[in-house]
């Protein structure tokens, strides 16, 4: 019979680090996404609608969390850049990467 004491007990010390490096990494990436300068739109690539934003486009924009998951790019910016907010999305789905060039209106308009 063999002792895998030290097999497990390493084994699971590993899966601790890798727990804890998992939450650090996480913890890195809301930081960053929440304190960013720039305004951050995080949305689902099959609704189209936001899931969340950085405390950045709260600021420059006026809208609140709670409106921003309401809407979707369309809703988002004027009817002059609808074209363009079109064709980058279907950008989007086809190379998994996203930049509308356009400014965004204010929750005012």
């Amino acid at each position: 019979m063999f002792d895998i004491t030290d097999r497990i007990l390493s084994e699971q010390k590993l899966a601790r680090t890798f727990i804890d490096e998992k939450r650090k990494s996480k913890s890195i990436h809301s930081t960053l996404f929440e304190h960013t300068a720039d305004p951050i739109l995080l949305f689902d690539k099959e609704t189209h609608r936001f899931l969340d934003c950085n405390s950045s486009l709260v600021n420059n924009y006026g809208y609140t969390r709670n409106e921003i998951r309401t809407i979707t790019p369309f809703g988002l910016h004027p009817p002059e850049d609808m074209i363009e907010v079109k064709k980058t999305l279907i950008y989007e789905m086809l190379t998994n990467r996203m930049n509308i060039p356009t400014s965004p209106r204010t929750v005012e308009g």
